[in-house]
């Protein structure tokens, strides 16, 4: 298809691109952050400040899950400011049933300022074994169909970006290329969390296999 020929393609890419391609809905557009909207939304919030970039995603719960919202923030820019951007998008967008974050750095504190904000927040530590059980997360929910993606470019390239490896204990290591990013790949990865760990009553949490 037209989608694939826009991208290079590793054996160790662990989005590759025919899996981004399938998952491609081209009715789905990203949203703006301050135009209001009305569904059941979930917040990933991946935080950097130096080498990195900040990046909010978030996932609408339709009929399966869809990706409306996505912003990078650029390098340096202060945690305030991601807590702010994340309390005014939370407020025009309908109810955010939960707001999954990176609390790696900064621990317990960095989730309560996002909960003082008016945020469900919830910290994830970035640990090895949580880093794969959200990878596989996604690549799950888009292999199967659950997760739909819109086409823009600067996404579909962040996320066929990061790159595994297994280790000599068996378990998968994450990377990027040098002078990539992956920060948009875990906003994504944590806001499919959300909505798996939140779901309504009457959808049942399914159960990865490792």
């Amino acid at each position: 298809t037209e989608y694939l020929a826009e991208f290079a393609e590793e054996s160790n890419i662990w989005l590759p691109t025919q899996l981004l391609t399938s998952a491609i809905n081209p009715a789905l557009e990203l949203k703006p952050y301050n135009k209001p909207q009305n569904g059941n939304y979930y917040m990933g919030v991946d935080l950097a400040e130096r080498v990195d970039h900040s990046a909010i995603a978030i996932i609408e719960r339709a009929k399966g899950l869809n990706l409306l919202h996505l912003h990078k923030f650029p390098l340096g820019e202060p945690l305030t400011s991601v807590i702010g951007y994340a309390k005014v998008l939370a407020s025009n967008w309908g109810v955010v049933h939960a707001c999954y974050l990176d609390s790696t750095k900064h621990g317990d504190h960095i989730t309560n300022d996002f909960k003082v904000s008016g945020l469900p927040a919830h910290g994830v530590t970035f640990t090895h074994n949580n880093k794969m059980h959200m990878a596989q997360l996604l690549r799950s929910r888009l292999s199967d169909g659950t997760l739909s993606i819109p086409y823009h470019r600067e996404t579909l390239v962040e996320l066929n970006t990061p790159t595994y490896h297994l280790t000599k204990q068996g378990t998968i290591q994450y990377d990027h290329p040098l002078g990539t990013h992956d920060d948009v790949f875990w906003a994504i990865a944590l806001a499919v969390l959300a909505a798996e760990e939140n779901r309504p009553p009457s959808i049942p949490i399914a159960k990865i296999i490792r």
